[in-house]
């Protein structure tokens, strides 16, 4: 017979400690959950291959990426927010792995022949050698946005 309870006494679940297992189960997997966000790496999450990001006016490379083929969890990206890039020819957040630097440029291209700096002051583009660039990733140090 099932003990329906009386306004006085109310039903007493066939159970009682069923409440305490989920709760001691569902503490275990918020620990195993944190333990996993925070061993996470982020290059479990993007590819392989690395591609080249090339600069508009040269063509010449002046970052590589790495594309995620999967969802990076948020707490992840947004510890890795500062090397993310939008990119809107593919629609998609890119992993900037590595910037070419102005000193790698030299010893590429050759010394720097030109700087061109808009009319209120403002950089527009670096030439090495006879190559020149105009993305923002080669502007002088004290000139980053």
């Amino acid at each position: 017979m099932i003990n329906r309870g009386t306004p006085k006494n109310p039903p007493v679940p066939a159970n009682e400690n069923i409440l305490w297992v989920i709760c001691d189960i569902s503490k275990y997997v918020i620990s195993l959950w944190y333990k996993q966000i925070y061993n996470m790496n982020i290059n479990d999450y993007l590819s392989e291959r690395t591609y080249e990001l090339c600069d508009g006016f040269s063509g010449k490379p002046i970052a590589y990426y790495k594309k995620h083929y999967r969802m990076i969890p948020e707490e992840l990206f947004n510890q890795n927010r500062d090397k993310m890039l939008y990119s809107n020819s593919s629609n998609a957040w890119i992993y900037i792995d590595r910037k070419v630097t102005r000193e790698e440029c030299i010893k590429l291209y050759g010394p720097i022949t030109e700087e061109i700096y808009g009319p209120r002051g403002g950089w527009k583009s670096v030439t090495f050698g006879t190559t020149k660039f105009i993305h923002e990733y080669l502007r002088p140090k004290h000139e980053t946005i």
